[in-house]
């Protein structure tokens, strides 16, 4: 009987020890890969999420939604983007973040700090939603300097905390790569 017993105990075991094998992500991560060779980047992304922008753009999109956000449109979802412009006038990282401020549409800044990303001095700034009407999350970007091209990494949700959709542009920010 107390041979039978351990016989079946160590075939639970033996079991359970085999389901646990399978279902780990030995084999790597199920995330999709973005390379940028114009740029030299690559990024992971969740597959759940839709990409524009081919391996040659200066604007790469990613999206939450079937369809992309309409022209002119209000993007519905969440969106982020990966944007690389051209720095024209040399001007330094902290100047051209000040000239975006006063060039662009009136924002109230309600976080601004200085951060490094891959390895690059870069500044994160968190504004006040644009849309209020929308119920949106306040706007996150990211900027740095590499190359002569200023480097803008966006995210805008739809939901006011971000807690829902972090992960996937905290994903985008930890596999930032520079070749």
């Amino acid at each position: 009987m107390k041979k039978n017993l351990l016989i079946l105990l160590g075939v639970i075991m033996l079991v359970g020890l085999g389901y646990w094998f399978f279902t780990q992500d030995w084999r790597g991560n199920d995330n999709a890969k973005y390379i940028n060779s114009k740029h030299s980047y690559s990024f992971q992304y969740s597959p759940d999420w839709n990409l524009m922008g081919d391996s040659q753009a200066d604007i790469v999109m990613l999206y939450n939604t079937e369809d992309p956000p309409g022209d002119g449109g209000v993007p519905v979802g969440i969106k982020m983007d990966i944007m690389a412009l051209e720095n024209y006038d040399d001007l330094s990282l902290s100047d051209w973040v000040e000239q975006i401020s006063q060039n662009g549409p009136e924002e109230e800044i309600l976080q601004q700090e200085n951060i490094k990303i891959s390895g690059f001095d870069a500044i994160r700034k968190i504004v006040e939603p644009i849309f209020t009407e929308l119920n949106e999350g306040s706007p996150i970007s990211i900027y740095f300097a590499k190359d002569n091209y200023i480097f803008i990494i966006s995210y805008l949700g739809s939901e006011p905390d971000y807690s829902e959709q972090m992960g996937n542009f905290e994903l985008i920010l930890n596999t930032l790569n520079f070749n």
